[in-house]
């Protein structure tokens, strides 16, 4: 006789449903093996399950018992099998009855039959959620990660006896996990006036435009690029599952007030390419680029990074997802970061600086600067230099720190995120014709907008991709200022953020 239970494929290149099959017969001799390409941590669960099942006094079958876990070209590895398998086995002893299709067990047996947490177990039940299941068992020990969860009927259990009163567990209590947790503004309080350089950080957070600030050293780049995790949005739910999910995946946790914030990344410039980008040996491991999805990557000195690191990152930056190829799968991951990145204008850093003498020859500038690439500049919207000198004026009492103004630069910029993402955006098509832009602009440009647009070819060098993100820039900053249409003015103003000469 055959029976049937549900368990997950914990590997990230196939996230899918295992089906365990276990045939219990009265032939040969008693026995008890499991197939289904496992690993050694599923083939010791054998010792566990029979030591758990004769410690709360259930009597397992003294018979042929063959465990099948398919499909069975999907590597199978994890503790977490565990639970799943005795579950169905208590099928058999009619201790236990559930459906398969809609619940599934997750969990490592003690030899005592209690049932300890296990790694990675928020990343298990979405991924179970994502597949359809209704009802998940897990370790009892977990449950404080899983609160964000509130569509899903999650039960806790201490000990395989819990599964013998099914009925009788009470079920996990979900937090609200729209509630908004208000932090302090760590980084922006720090920042003494520079109210322009503030809002244009808040120009790239409303339309996630990608960044680049050069500046000298110590005159507040990496300052005003970490104050972008205080002013950035939340994220809505779906996001932040999506966030959570990775994060489980590799361990790393986050606390109930983090479920909503976007992840912000910032990986030191010795990092390697496969930490940047994904992908160890034969496995598939997100990277840094795939951390940060739905968040800010930002990379501090930005010409430090390998070259190329900084050349792979033009497909993440232009399509917004990476594709990982190894020899057995291939998986797409999804790349929707915003990138802040610093530099400085010289290898001594001094370059053009109104006191300090450079150091470096005009070989050396123009060595360092080449590092970044053209075709990495064209993928980077806004593009400003930042000297970092202070006016007498903003360092008095009234112009340190307003309180105010930071909660007034956050809500504009929600403001203006939410009505961009409402206001249908044809430019997003990336086989837009010209005809289709010039009825865009006639519409939403002012007539001395579209003339200052129409001499742009003419009067600079400006490719198709910059063109639109002149487009697409000018947009933000209209809708940040509250204008019914796109004006000229908004349109210099992204012509000047974008570096074009």
């Amino acid at each position: 006789m055959i029976f049937y239970g549900s368990s997950l494929s914990t590997n990230f290149e196939v996230e899918e449903k295992v089906n365990i099959e276990i045939n219990i017969s009265e032939r040969g001799l008693p026995g008890f093996e499991i197939y289904g390409l496992i690993n050694k941590s599923i083939e010791e669960s054998k010792k566990r399950i029979i030591n758990s099942f004769e410690n709360i006094g259930v009597v397992f079958p003294l018979k042929n018992v063959v465990v099948n876990l398919s499909p069975a070209d999907i590597s199978k590895e994890g503790t977490h099998f565990d639970l799943g398998i005795a579950a169905t086995l208590m099928k058999y002893t009619s201790l236990l009855n559930y459906n398969e299709k809609s619940t599934i067990f997750l969990g490592e047996l003690s030899l005592d039959g209690s049932i300890k947490g296990i790694k990675n177990i928020l990343y298990l039940v979405l991924t179970a959620r994502s597949l359809g299941f209704k009802e998940v068992y897990v370790p009892y020990g977990n449950l404080d990660e899983l609160h964000c969860i509130n569509d899903l009927k999650i039960i806790g259990l201490k000990s395989l006896v819990d599964l013998l009163k099914l009925d009788t567990q009470p079920e996990l209590s979900s937090l609200d996990i729209n509630k908004k947790f208000e932090s302090l503004p760590l980084s922006f309080n720090k920042i003494y006036g520079n109210k322009n350089n503030k809002k244009i950080l808040a120009y790239a957070l409303s339309g996630n435009h990608h960044l680049l600030i050069s500046g000298f050293p110590g005159s507040g780049k990496s300052l005003l690029s970490k104050s972008a995790v205080d002013l950035i949005p939340d994220l809505d739910t779906n996001s932040a599952f999506d966030v959570s999910k990775i994060y489980s995946y590799l361990g790393i946790k986050r606390s109930h007030e983090e479920f909503l914030r976007p992840p912000f990344r910032s990986p030191h410039n010795s990092s390697s390419y496969a930490s940047i980008f994904g992908g160890v040996g034969k496995s598939i491991i997100p990277g840094e680029v795939c951390i940060a999805n739905k968040g800010i990557l930002f990379l501090d000195e930005f010409p430090e990074f390998n070259r190329l690191v900084i050349e792979g990152l033009r497909t993440p930056l232009e399509d917004k997802y990476i594709t990982i190829s190894r020899s057995k799968y291939k998986k797409i991951l999804k790349t929707d970061f915003l990138l802040i990145a610093t530099m400085n204008p010289c290898k001594c850093g001094y370059f053009n600086h109104h006191k300090i003498e450079c150091k470096c020859s005009p070989v050396e500038v123009r060595r360092y600067k080449n590092k970044i690439s053209g075709p990495i500049l064209d993928r980077i919207d806004i593009q400003i230099n930042f000297d970092g000198r202070i006016e007498t004026e903003e360092v008095s009492v009234q112009e340190i720190y307003s309180y105010g103004e930071f909660k007034d630069l956050k809500e504009k910029i929600e403001v203006t995120k939410n009505l961009l993402n409402m206001d249908s955006n044809e430019l997003s098509n990336k086989n837009i014709s010209f005809s289709e832009i010039n009825k865009f602009t006639q519409k939403n440009f002012t007539d001395k907008a579209v003339f200052t647009l129409n001499s742009l070819q003419e009067k600079y060098s400006v490719s198709n991709r910059r063109y639109f993100k002149i487009l697409n820039l000018s947009k933000t900053i209209s809708f940040f200022n509250r204008r019914e249409k796109i004006s000229e003015e908004d349109v210099l103003e992204a012509l000047y953020l974008t570096g074009t000469k």
